[in-house]
């Protein structure tokens, strides 16, 4: 290993230059918005529900920032719309429920900090609005209410009692006159009553006592006189009775007494509860909803196994059971039955129209469509929120053409019309909870600036308004930045404008810098991320006018264009796969006849070409998994007359060819997994490892040259038609490593150098046949003990940390983290410090951040962030890649989870003392949900959300900072790293990856505002304006070690400094390129 020690930067005409190098600010300060990319703004929801009328007036639960849920009332006008009382103080609501009117009073369930769950009554004044009486005394009683009736001049209604459950009340509207009803399931148990419905001098609900389950119950309005009907599903199981519907002074719902849910019938008595089932399966309606009483017969929707979900009638008894099939052969799903004056209304579905408006006189003949409202037949648009108002039906639906809106019908087609357009963008459910409120509707609705709100409407445009913004909170929509990417020492990725199009940026780090990559009146829309190969960007978009077709860029919106109009006209090629080989793109895109090919690119229009040529039928279509090797791609494609197999192309039609036909025949190979072993270190040429399978095996370990003769099967580890399954190819020190299962000892840890002879067996980490299934391969690089590390399960540990150092003795168990059986299933494997961090989840600290150098001993937690078994970095789910980014080895930084703070930026120094919250972006345990993405242009890039931008991004400038940008080119891999430049300091360089007994330069200058080709099949990354050379050398091993020292001068705080080295094996070999390192100075 050769240390060079640079302590003089070349005097003071290094540090003259750097006073002409890019600054900027030398501090870390508060994160800042980088640019409000949407930033548009409309008010948030106060998602009003209608709950009753009440005489004249609206009564509604509505919520604001203030006061959460609560309830409101309109007498139709804005000045008589207003909030009647914050009956729970503050913003958490009262959750109101179960509003049903008595007398002059609306009664309903609040809860409140100060009593629990309650009885309240309001005459629609705000000193009318009061708590009726205490049920149980203090805070403790719990929110259960399933509804209430008023029968007989009282309101009965489930509440629960500490002493008794949750049972049914009564109440007259007086605190004297509310107290139990009846104690159904004695003691503190409950009964749960609710879903209550009258039938004449009865009223019926359902409830559970101690030796039945969810029964009908009914009551006369005495105690004595309170029973249960029937045991439907005898024993402790239960009927559960639904949807209780009155019918021609009988009772009918839906229940299950043990042979499914079906349609039962009730006159009050044991007797008389029964199921109205007919002869033989094709009288027998399943699963009924949507009961409705129309004329003389009970309406509603049910399941046969051969008709499907349609609508159905009965008068009452099982021979009178109608089915009226509104699509034969399939299915109808009608709901949302709702009768105005001599006519049933309902939505249903056929497949010439999609869903749409019904009605009904009672007659299959006049049983129809009552309008095509929207013509063009969408599946899956519902009309909804059928309600009868005024003697009209109001509900909401679409025609295609304005969204969705509110409608209103007398009943005939020409009288069905859309009443006003309310909500332009049509997003959301549209309006929505229609309530009769006698001269007028109440109903929510959204017009894309005051939110979803509360409106009023006649059935006319004219009246038809919103009634109040209760919510006026400020709402920002949000770009929603990600897909982030460096291209040179600038930031690349995807946000989504004002109109919802998404759009690729690049930024440096500055509001003015940060800019579309599209020129004036583009207008694109991108459909994929971007891919940075070399000197350019490259992604799919449309211009509006070409359809979704291949551009490119040179990081500047003029620099920005088509390629090709693949797909002429509107048509959409929607290329994809974009990969580099030497100096050429090949990416995957569609024809007019929708055949998707190879195309290659050398850049520009000209160059734009399909692989196999525009012959028709002469590519091998459906390509995937393109893989350089060199500068030709591999891919697998599909032939009609060979099925799916490995196919070669270095751009032209001659050098486009099938490799090789391994599954002989139609029958298809259907390669997968294509990974690349390097060998340009031993003199040898890289190859391609892969699966695949043949007629005589399945699915094995394949090897290619990139030739006919050099594909060939690598080794049958699992002799026989058995397949091995080799997956999670991973390359590590000369060789690919994998788990495979050979039929003796499971899936387990393979590796192969790329000859039959060294493809092996290298750890049986679970004895026998058991599997460990080792996954989750990461190679580290350049530490004091080089190792791959991933996940397995010995079947003593569970999941746990293994890695290996490419020796049978040093593959194992390197700590179960989470003691026992269980399993901390490490991910996110990540190189930082000369250690590997990862995430790890126990069940004493849940998921947090660990790291280790190698040894048991090494391996330890940073911190338990949320401290307890709650989890620091959220859910397994949440672990976005690259979660850890690091500004230097002082610093790196993370999305950290607290109960207190909610989900913020954090930053460590690798140290438990020096891991903290960075900034409380959202302050309090709101989260900014910020993630950290890159470092780019001396700056952090990161994704936050606020309650003033929404999520947008934002940048955190960096004071000394040392950092990667680009990557490596050419046959080396060679790995360029550099710590923070601290004024009066040394920056620790590193490069490793180096064939020995090369010839290396090491050169540094300004960042390059775009990467360049400077040297053949390289990418620099130093302005070529700047550069100079640092050192040279030649190298007697793999890695260098060189230390940087940095000027004690005030005037280099906040000047950039890009490094890079070249490499070459020989003077008749290829040029090697590092990435790039951009070092800051600062304090």
């Amino acid at each position: 290993m050769l240390r060079i020690s640079f302590t003089r930067l070349r005097g003071m005409a290094l540090a003259l230059l750097l006073l002409g190098l890019p600054f900027a600010t030398a501090r870390a300060q508060q994160p800042k918005l980088l640019k409000d990319i949407n930033a548009k703004v409309i008010g948030f929801a106060s998602n009003p529900r209608p709950m009753t009328r009440l005489g004249s007036l609206g009564l509604f639960v509505a919520t604001r920032p203030d006061t959460g849920d609560e309830v409101w009332r309109t007498d139709g006008t804005p000045q008589g719309t207003y909030l009647l009382k914050d009956i729970n103080p503050g913003p958490k609501g009262s959750l109101v429920s179960s509003m049903t009117v008595m007398g002059q009073h609306a009664y309903f369930i609040a809860v409140t900090k100060q009593h629990g769950a309650e009885l309240w009554r309001t005459d629609g004044s705000t000193l009318g609005t009061q708590l009726v009486t205490e049920v149980q005394p203090g805070p403790s009683n719990l929110w259960n209410s399933f509804g209430m009736a008023v029968f007989k001049g009282r309101l009965f209604f489930g509440l629960e009692n500490k002493s008794v459950g949750h049972e049914l009340f009564v109440s007259d509207g007086t605190a004297q006159g509310t107290k139990l009803f009846k104690d159904i399931h004695p003691g503190a148990a409950s009964s749960a009553p609710g879903r209550f419905q009258i039938v004449g001098q009865k009223l019926f609900f359902v409830a559970s006592d101690a030796s039945a389950g969810q029964e009908l119950w009914s009551s006369d309005g005495t105690a004595k006189g309170t029973r249960r009907v029937a045991d439907i599903n005898p024993g402790y199981a239960s009927s559960s009775p639904w949807e209780l519907t009155e019918h021609s002074g009988k009772l009918y719902f839906r229940a299950d007494g043990g042979k499914g849910p079906g349609l039962w019938t009730s006159d009050g008595t044991a007797k008389g509860t029964t199921r109205i089932q007919g002869a033989g399966a094709d009288k027998d309606p399943a699963r009924p909803t949507s009961l409705t009483s129309f004329g003389q017969r009970l309406w509603f929707t049910a399941w046969h196994r051969t008709k499907g979900s349609e609508l159905w009638s009965t008068d009452g008894t099982a021979k009178g059971l109608q089915v009226y099939d509104l699509h034969p052969g399939g299915f109808s799903s009608p709901d949302r039955l709702t009768v105005l004056g001599r006519k049933l209304f309902f939505r249903a579905w056929h497949p010439k129209l999609g869903f749409e408006l019904w009605v009904s006189d009672g007659t299959p003949a006049g049983t129809k469509v009552l309008k095509d409202i929207n013509p063009k037949g969408n599946a899956f648009w519902l009309p909804g929120g059928l309600n009868v108002a005024m003697g009209k039906l109001f509900f909401s639906a679409n025609d295609s053409v304005h969204g969705n809106q509110p409608w209103v019908t007398d009943g005939t087609a020409q009288g069905t019309k859309m009443i006003k357009a309310i909500q332009p963008s049509n997003k959301g459910n549209g309006p929505q909870l229609y309530l009769n409120c006698g001269s007028f509707v109440l109903f929510a609705a959204d017009d894309d600036v005051a939110g979803r709100e509360p409106w009023v409407t006649d059935g006319t445009a004219k009246g038809t308004q919103l009634l109040a913004n209760v919510n006026t909170e400020a709402n920002p929509f949000s770009s929603h930045p990600g897909d982030w990417k460096q291209f040179g020492d600038r930031a690349v990725f995807l946000a989504n404008d004002a109109q919802g199009k998404s759009q690729i940026w690049i930024s440096d780090g500055t509001t003015k810098g940060t800019e579309i990559l599209s020129k004036p009146g583009q207008n694109l829309k991108t459909t994929s991320g971007a891919a940075l190969l070399g000197e350019r960007i490259y992604f799919a978009a449309d211009d509006g006018r070409s359809g979704v077709e291949p551009w490119i860029s040179d990081g500047t919106p003029l620099g920005t264009k088509r390629l090709a109009d693949i797909v002429p006209g509107s048509g959409s090629s929607s290329p994809r796969s974009f990969v580099r080989a030497g100096s050429k793109v090949f990416f995957t895109a569609s024809n007019a006849k929708l055949e998707r090919v190879v195309w290659v690119t050398d850049g520009t229009a000209a160059g734009t070409r399909p692989v196999a040529g525009t012959k028709p039928g002469s590519a091998p279509t459906m390509p995937r998994f393109l893989t350089a090797l060199g500068d030709r791609v591999l891919f697998v494609a599909r032939n009609n007359a060979l099925g799916e197999e490995l196919y070669v192309s270095d751009g032209s039609p001659a050098g486009t060819k099938l490799l090789k036909d391994i599954h002989v025949g139609r029958g298809s190979s259907s390669p997968s997994e294509l990974t690349l072993l390097p060998r340009a270190s031993k003199g040898l040429s890289d190859l391609i490892l892969f699966r695949a399978s043949n007629r005589l095996r399945d699915a094995e370990l394949y090897v290619s040259d990139g030739s006919p003769a050099g594909t060939k099967l690598l080794k049958d580890i699992h002799p026989g038609l058995r397949s091995s399954s080799p997956r999670e190819l991973t390359f590590f020190q000369g060789r690919i490593w994998f788990q495979a299962d050979d039929g003796i000892h499971g899936n387990e840890l393979w590796a192969s150098d790329g000859t039959a002879k060294g493809t092996k067996l290298y750890a049986d980490l679970w004895p026998g046949t058991a599997s460990s299934n080792p996954k989750g391969f990461t190679a580290s690089q350049g530490m004091a003990l080089d190792r791959l590390y991933f996940q397995a399960n010995d079947g003593k540990h569970g999941e746990e940390l293994f890695s290996t150092a490419g020796t049978a003795g040093s593959t194992g168990l390197l700590r179960d983290i989470d003691p026992g059986l269980s399993s901390s299933r490490p991910v996110g494997f990540t190189q930082w410090q000369g250690r590997m961090w990862f995430t790890a989840h126990t069940q004493a600290q849940g998921l947090e951040i660990w790291s280790t150098d190698g040894t048991a001993a090494g391996t330890r937690i940073l911190l338990d962030i949320n401290p307890g078994r709650a989890s620091g970095l959220g859910s397994n789910q949440q672990i976005l890649h690259p979660w850890l980014v690091a500004s230097g080895e002082r610093r790196a930084w993370f999305r950290g989870s607290t109960a207190a703070h909610g989900s913020e930026l954090w930053v460590t120094d690798g140290s438990a003392k020096g891991t903290k919250m960075a900034f409380d972006l959202a302050p309090g345990n709101s989260s900014s949900e910020a993630i950290p993405s890159l470092v780019a242009s001396g700056r952090l890039f990161l994704s936050a959300k606020s309650s003033q931008f929404g999520n947008e991004p934002f940048v955190l400038d960096l004071g000394a900072s040392g950092y990667p940008i680009g990557e490596a080119s050419g046959p080396m891999r060679l790995r360029l790293s550099g710590s923070e430049a601290i004024l009066g300091g040394k920056s620790r360089l590193q490069l490793s990856m180096i064939t020995p007994r090369s010839t290396v330069a090491l050169v540094f200058g300004a960042a390059a505002t775009r990467p360049r080709s400077i040297l053949p099949g390289t990418i620099s990354y130093v302005d070529p304006a700047t550069l100079g050379v640092l050192a040279a050398y030649a190298s007697t091993g793999s890695t260098i070690q060189a230390s940087l020292q940095i000027p004690n001068d005030l005037r280099l705080l906040g000047v950039h400094l890009a490094l890079q080295a070249y490499a070459q094996h020989g003077l008749a070999q290829p040029f090697s390129s590092s990435n790039g390192v951009v070092l800051k100075a600062g304090r």
